[in-house]
């Protein structure tokens, strides 16, 4: 599409064979060059460059075949795939996407249902309430390192939902220290490590 709104052109795009595009929810995440695409069966995703319609599988090594059940994370170096339910999340180099994953751990919460989101070289991590369960706050936002190292807490208590930044980062609404509730900026400090900015 044109700046103005415009469509300038229509590319027709094909699943892989053995697969179909779903019905609803098509879309795991995307930017402004490509989106990532749910197929009908959960073994593979699509990511779809939005400039040429080329689309380009990759594995997810789901635990089973439902694909209502697939969550991703597009940031502007990596692609994060996770299947809820599991313990683990596989990345993978948003440049060579069909290339070597990394296997990282996704903390696990008690009353909650792993939520996953990407800034640098870290894997965020927030909860929400199981299904058929009151909506409300999740548990706490942390940060895995992508080389499996160890989990960090970023904030005590979160909402689940973690928005990327098409320009790096992440945005999540979460309980200050002060108990204060706000949105806060994600990015990563000098020292490599995810820093919190509040947004007021």
């Amino acid at each position: 599409m044109a700046e103005d709104g415009a469509i300038q052109s229509d590319i027709p795009v094909d699943p892989p064979e053995n697969q179909f595009f779903p019905g609803d929810q098509p879309v795991l995440a995307g930017d402004g060059r490509s989106a990532l695409i749910r197929f009908r069966h959960a073994l593979d995703i699509g990511l779809l460059d939005l400039a040429t319609g080329t689309m380009t599988t990759i594995s997810t090594h789901a635990t089973d075949d439902d694909s209502l059940y697939l969550q991703a994370a597009l940031s502007p170096t990596h692609i994060a795939v996770y299947h809820e339910g599991a313990n683990q999340a596989r990345v993978v180099r948003r440049d060579d996407p069909t290339g070597a994953q990394t296997v990282v751990p996704v903390p696990q919460y008690a009353s909650g249902t792993a939520f996953v989101g990407l800034a640098g070289e870290w894997l965020l991590t927030g909860y929400r309430p199981p299904y058929g369960t009151s909506a409300g706050p999740g548990g706490p936002l942390q940060a895995t390192p992508l080389n499996a190292g160890k989990s960090h807490t970023l904030l005590p208590a979160a909402e689940p939902e973690i928005a990327q930044i098409p320009s790096g980062g992440a945005v999540a609404v979460g309980q200050s220290t002060d108990g204060a509730w706000t949105a806060h900026r994600i990015s990563i400090a000098p020292n490599g490590r995810p820093a919190l900015t509040p947004l007021t």
